[in-house]
């Protein structure tokens, strides 16, 4: 057998191609890097937020921010999927709540304490309310939970599916009827709460 003939010499390096070596790569890389700056120094010129539009109505300033209208409310700022100009052509009829404790009377099966509109609603009345005491309006299926109807008298809130948008009476109830948007008449029924829209 023969031996082979070990070389000492340095072995050689592979040439790696870098992606900036290419003319039209590197152009390219260069147009993304403007474009990235662009954007970013545009959300500083307009103010670092989504804020497109501001507008007053009554006493407060309704600012759209990242999808949301903004309410400053005391030192609170309150977020609204939509704003009072847009709900101006909402039916709703007067309405008071106990301040001190407020049902919110809910249809199990069609809306659950868990449910982000139940939640949301919960927090909402909190804004005016001492206590927000979740309640059954029908017994089958009800949780752990006081079980009233609108001829109690209590004062209750109560979030309805219904054919059209409004807010109604019916005895002791404040019914929240919703067709789409639970969010919509939600928006609406607080700004009426907080007296924003008379």
């Amino acid at each position: 057998m023969r031996a082979r003939k070990v070389s000492k010499s340095k072995p050689k390096k592979i040439k790696e191609k870098s992606f900036l070596t290419d003319k039209k790569k590197r152009r390219v890389a260069y147009i993304g890097v403007f474009l990235i700056a662009l954007m970013v120094g545009s959300m500083f010129i307009q103010g670092g937020d989504d804020s497109g539009q501001e507008y007053d109505y009554g006493d407060y300033t309704f600012i759209q921010m990242q999808g949301y209208w903004v309410m400053l409310y005391g030192d609170q700022q309150i977020p609204f999927r939509y704003g009072p100009k847009s709900l101006e052509n909402i039916s709703v009829d007067e309405f008071g709540l106990d301040s001190s404790k407020v049902y919110l009377g809910f249809v199990p099966g069609e809306e659950s304490l868990e449910s982000s509109s139940i939640q949301r609603l919960r927090a909402l009345l909190g804004l005016t309310s001492d206590v927000v005491v979740p309640a059954c309006l029908v017994e089958e299926g009800c949780p752990d939970v006081p079980l009233i109807n609108c001829a109690d008298e209590k004062s209750m809130v109560w979030l309805n599916r219904a054919e059209e948008d409004s807010i109604k009476i019916e005895d002791n109830c404040v019914v929240l009827n919703y067709a789409g948007d639970a969010d919509k008449i939600m928006d609406l029924f607080t700004y009426r709460l907080l007296e924003v829209m008379k």
